[in-house]
């Protein structure tokens, strides 16, 4: 009962935002009263109800995808026509590795290369394509102004996380199709709201079942992914809604990079004259090159985010002078840095261990590992951020991480910072939005003390918190984030070493 409840209240906020709706070229849009002044489609292209998936596109072409049909092992998979037409003259045994091989060729930016595709046009590396540095789709590219029409285009990055961060985020369910509800929290336009569905994507050829429709939406920007090897940036989400319970992880709607030559949708925007003031404050907000400063604790500076538990967060990682630079790695409740050499096991060095693996001599809740003292949390002469920074700076707590990752908190960005690729969190909270925090990505170190660091590697930062379900204490938490998608928090082995943005915790807001 609660459940239809719920959902008759969404589809009513749903049919207000309808009824403050208007029309530019025969397609609605709502205004949200966004700083910016960018008005939203109600619609996906090719769709004619809010909860319609609409066409699919790959990102900067025109052409909305026409499936057809072909069998491959056994399964009947969806293809383009000019894939298909080249892999049905293979046996159907040899199919999936031709269309694999193939997927780009139906891309219009793409061209043969002797024996191999490379992207012809909007790239920035060498090693898959023609170098142009053209980081944002022209008119010409873009399917909402080719589709819809003059003032139409497709959102910028800048646009999705301007969305995100001013309005609230609900999963539902529209008239049985899932996605999500975003309703601003402007005043004066908090009755107003767009519907994302859960439309699915899929990479060239796909089943009905590899398309996900209402598990997964993936948005295309008009921006580039720069130093993403042929990626761009993207709204996504999964429509998980019971499988965390907390307001962080997977489920929510988040920004990161995906492989251009995929399938996903197209949600149109309309520009709006805005204000100098809103111009200089958005500008503020997406300025790549700049960072934020509140102020010095013991000679190392902070940024005041609002947080509800008066964390303040350091701007830098220990180690660091700069807050896109990495910084020391630690191995888990050490204060010295460890040495990347590529060679030292780290159990025979570890600090809370008798020189080899399961040996631990601290912070262990199992017989098995070590011997038991069940401490969970590391103490200050274990704190590398006390140790090294003193006073009242800490390694980070699990909770502090999760007050951190807390959608009503901050809006997370997977973006660059002069160059440098990394996570930045921007307060969502009243009086502080806009202030952010820039994490590097700076990768991890494995238990031979080698650096594992890039674009698709998964990138921890220690908390001072012991993984409490791992029975043998041989892990502990950390905040992580890569390319693929939001951050969160996961368990790191202790052997491994991890960078350390440290918090300093004052009054409560």
């Amino acid at each position: 009962m609660k459940r239809f409840l719920l959902l008759s209240f969404l589809t009513l906020a749903l049919g207000m935002s309808h009824a403050r709706s208007h029309s530019k070229n025969g397609h609605d849009y709502v205004d949200l009263g966004l700083p910016s002044g960018t008005l939203w489609a109600t619609c996906n292209i090719g769709a004619d109800k809010p909860e319609d998936s609409g066409d699919y596109f790959q990102w900067g072409n025109t052409e909305p995808y026409v499936p057809d049909s072909i069998m491959v092992e056994g399964k009947m998979l969806y293809a383009d026509k000019r894939v298909r037409q080249l892999a049905e003259k293979y046996p159907e045994a040899e199919r999936r590795e031709v269309m694999s091989a193939n997927k780009m060729m139906t891309d219009k930016h793409c061209t043969k290369d002797k024996d191999k595709w490379v992207y012809s046009k909007y790239y920035a590396d060498m090693p898959k394509g023609i170098v142009d540095n053209h980081m944002e789709l022209d008119l010409e590219d873009d399917a909402a102004y080719a589709v819809w029409g003059a003032d139409w285009c497709t959102p910028s990055m800048e646009d999705y996380l301007e969305l995100r961060l001013y309005t609230t985020h609900k999963d539902t369910i529209l008239n049985g199709t899932a996605g999500y509800l975003l309703t601003s929290n402007i005043s004066g336009f908090k009755d107003r709201s767009v519907f994302f569905p859960a439309a699915g994507s899929f990479d060239g050829y796909c089943t009905e079942k590899d398309l996900r429709r209402n598990k997964r939406g993936l948005y295309w920007s008009r921006s580039v992914g720069r130093d993403t090897y042929g990626a761009t940036t993207v709204l996504n989400f999964n429509y998980w809604p019971f499988a965390l319970p907390g307001k962080f992880g997977s489920g929510l709607i988040s920004s990161s990079y995906h492989i251009r030559t995929s399938y996903g949708s197209v949600r149109s925007v309309l520009r709006k004259k805005r204000s100098d003031y809103e111009a200089e404050r958005m500008e503020r907000i997406f300025e790549t090159n700049r960072y934020d400063t509140c102020g010095i604790k013991n000679g190392h500076e902070y940024v005041d985010l609002g947080l509800p538990s008066g964390t303040l967060w350091a701007t830098c990682n220990i180690g660091a002078d700069k807050p896109e630079n990495d910084g020391n790695y630690f191995l888990w409740g050490e204060t010295k840095p460890c040495v990347i050499d590529g060679r030292s096991k780290t159990s025979s060095i570890y600090k809370h261990a008798a020189g080899v693996k399961d040996s631990l001599t601290k912070y262990c809740t199992n017989a098995r590992y070590g011997k038991v003292d069940l401490k969970t949390e590391l103490e200050l002469e274990d704190d590398a951020a006390y140790t090294n920074w003193g006073s009242n700076w800490r390694v980070p707590s699990e909770e502090q991480i999760k007050e951190l990752l807390d959608y009503d908190n901050t809006d997370q960005l997977l973006t660059t910072r002069n160059g440098v690729f990394g996570c930045l969190f921007t307060s969502k909270r009243s009086g502080y939005v806009g202030k952010s925090i820039f994490l590097p990505a700076a990768g991890s170190v494995d238990g031979i003390l080698t650096l594992h660091k890039g674009m698709y590697t998964s990138n921890k930062y220690w908390t001072r918190t012991l993984a409490y379900y791992k029975a043998g204490s041989t892990h502990a938490f950390a905040l992580f984030f890569s390319s693929n998608g939001r951050a969160g928090i996961l368990n790191g082995e202790r052997l491994n070493a991890n960078v350390i943005r440290p918090v300093w915790r004052q009054v409560k807001h």
